[in-house]
């Protein structure tokens, strides 16, 4: 909701009236930014929602404190803490979030992080140690990015306040492009650009003229107690949550919107909220994203069911096929990288109806698969080797792959000593990694050797589901950086479109719900996402408790990329050094080429039309910032408007 940003000179030096425009201008929303300066430090901070509420920033003086605070912080355990810090409500003032941080940190130190539950990013400038202190949320649900070194440190919760406001070199890093081309997920401080660095979520950054430290303060574990609890107390325990987590995140002064597609996560939460959760003054918006008719495959009937169900109406919006550079462009504007979902155009016109409705706050169901957990798909491994094996000849009677393939790939594989896992993949699976055969990264980026070692060294990228326990699959897609893109992703949308989308299921409630239940409680009888199911026995009609799979309520990637060729021929045909160093134009071309085509059998067609998508994305954005670089030499102002109409 806030976007923020500052600037420290450790040796006492004054920050310029320059470089406080700088940072101040570069802040989105339209009223003027709250300020605080002193000696060697500029503080900027504004509301990017157009929404009355008081800014994110508190000075020293204002509290009789030696702390400054700025920061996008969003508690939901704030009587807690007012009981914790034995501090009376009325004391708190309207800027109670951060008010209560500040009072936090004064009593605790860095260890007032283990008290928050909550979304935030935060900086905290000590007057009396000349010392800097910040953190990120658990999940990583807010940003927070900063350029380090031994006179001064810049920081954001954005790269553009970084880039415009902070003096910060544009130098790309193409190992970060060559990561997210090999979907290789991450969570490490590194960014698109050389210079900046990105705090990772549960961590904290410590820095002074000295040096920089940055820590991890949490990672989510499995509490030892756990099998020796009954499933119907744990399923009891994620629908206390998750109402919970909706009613912390619904403010009645400001409207509700949600997005609902008709599957079992967003529908969840639209029924809970509306059976449990008391609106007076306001109420709840449905939005949807609907495809053209001829691929909607019936997703409509589970959306009307649960409309029914509910009696709430949707505000349906046709998703835009063609893709278009001026999309591209607006987003690349406003967060200056690329999108990590290459087709993040399409939903544009769904949140340009939400944003026209005057709906600022929007709550989707993402998380539920990485939380309520969809893996469980090795439940078989589990139960024969804790001795389950009546509950294994069951799920047998009641699988459709063939008894074969369920030894092979859910009981042989996942019980294999992890040496000799690696052992099968590297000889007996010699193309496991399909991405590396059908790259289109030029060789001398593209050692084999070289990025297995890399996967090896960094977490996340080309995971194989071997772990039996579906709990360590929630702890791997939380801890190796797999959430790190689509919360990204809608971030930045959320400051396109001034809209907050917020995450219910990734509150630390449910996530531990989820980590406190036995593993056979996700999958029941066969039947994927039991746990959830489970929770929402009496709540969900019973058409979409039932559903074993999502329809393909989007259209593919393949007719996504092929409705409008002259797109990506238009990138393909610009030049630019560093994309065409990087990816190999040729072999790209004909890729794209054999997809228009149809040359492609279907399920390869649709990874070539996403990877190829990718690669397209990055060249469109490494050309619009030389085309940028080059007027910004000339002195000239654009806007997003004639920076598309500079382009062929």
């Amino acid at each position: 909701m806030f976007a923020y940003a500052g600037i420290i000179h450790f040796k006492t030096q004054p920050v310029s009236v320059t470089d406080q425009s700088n940072l101040t201008n570069s802040l989105p929303g339209t009223p003027a930014p709250a300020t605080y300066q002193w000696k060697n430090g500029f503080f900027c901070n504004n509301n990017y929602i157009p929404i009355p509420t008081q800014p994110q920033l508190l000075n020293y003086k204002s509290h009789n404190s030696h702390l400054s605070i700025i920061g996008d912080i969003q508690l939901y355990n704030k009587n807690k803490l007012y009981d914790k810090l034995n501090i009376p409500r009325h004391q708190s003032d309207e800027e109670v979030d951060c008010f209560l941080l500040i009072k936090a940190f004064e009593k605790w130190g860095v260890e007032c992080l283990h008290h928050l539950n909550g979304d935030f990013s935060f900086a905290i400038w000590d007057h009396k140690t000349d010392s800097f202190f910040a953190a990120r949320d658990q999940v990583g649900i807010k940003q927070f990015y900063y350029n380090y070194s031994h006179d001064q440190i810049i920081f954001a919760n954005g790269i553009k306040e970084m880039l415009k406001g902070g003096k910060v070199n544009q130098k790309i890093n193409p190992e970060y492009i060559i990561d997210y081309l090999l979907d290789i997920y991450q969570d490490t401080p590194d960014t698109l650009f050389k210079r900046i660095q990105q705090l990772p979520s549960g961590s904290y950054l410590l820095a002074d003229q000295k040096q920089q430290i940055v820590k991890r303060y949490w990672k989510p574990t499995i509490p030892k107690q756990a099998l020796f609890r009954k499933n119907s107390d744990t399923t009891k325990a994620l629908r206390k949550n998750l109402i919970k987590s909706l009613h912390d995140r619904i403010n009645e002064n400001t409207p509700t919107g949600f997005l609902l597609s008709g599957g079992l996560d967003s529908s969840s939460l639209v029924c809970l909220t509306e059976k449990f959760i008391d609106l007076k003054k306001t109420k709840l918006h449905v939005f949807s994203k609907v495809p053209e008719q001829n691929s909607y495959k019936g997703e409509k009937e589970f959306l009307d069911i649960v409309l029914k169900h509910t009696n709430l109406k949707a505000t349906c919006c046709t998703e835009e096929l063609a893709p278009d550079l001026s999309y591209l462009h607006d987003y690349y504007e406003e967060n200056y990288t690329f999108p990590v979902n290459p087709f993040f155009q399409i939903a544009t016109p769904l949140r340009k109806r939400i944003s026209g409705n005057g709906i600022h706050r929007v709550i989707s169901g993402l998380g539920g698969d990485e939380t309520a957990s969809e893996f469980a798909d090795n439940i078989y491994a589990y139960y024969l080797f804790t001795g389950h094996w009546g509950k294994l000849f069951k799920l047998f009677q009641n699988s459709t792959p063939t008894t074969r393939s369920l030894v092979k790939n859910r009981l042989i594989k996942p019980l294999l000593p992890k040496f000799l896992r690696n052992y099968y993949y590297k000889f007996q699976k010699r193309n496991q990694f399909d991405i590396l055969h059908n790259s289109f990264i030029n060789y001398k980026y593209l050692k084999r050797q070289k990025i297995c070692q890399k996967v090896k060294k960094k977490a996340g990228g080309w995971n194989h589901s071997t772990h039996y326990d579906p709990r360590r699959e929630i702890l791997s897609t939380l801890t190796n950086g797999h959430m790190h893109g689509p919360l990204t992703l809608f971030n930045c949308l959320g400051r396109m479109y001034s809209n907050n989308i917020v995450f219910p299921f990734l509150d630390l409630r449910v996530v531990q719900s989820c980590l406190s239940a036995k593993p056979e409680a996700f999958r029941t009888n066969d039947i994927p996402r039991s746990f959830l199911r489970d929770a929402m026995k009496d709540i969900l009609p019973t058409q979409i408790l039932n559903r074993r799979t999502k329809s393909d309520f989007a259209n593919t990637a393949t007719t996504q990329l092929t409705s409008n060729p002259h797109f990506p021929f238009k990138i393909i045909s610009r030049n630019n050094k560093l994309a065409w160093s990087i990816i190999n134009r040729k072999k790209l071309q004909k890729a794209y080429i054999k997809i228009l085509q149809g040359k492609y059998p279907k399920q390869l067609s649709e990874g070539m039309a996403f990877q190829v998508a990718k690669c397209i994305n990055v060249v469109a954005f490494l050309q619009w910032l030389e085309d940028k670089g080059k007027c910004s030499d000339s002195k000239a102002t654009i806007t997003s408007k004639t920076s598309r109409n500079s382009l062929p």
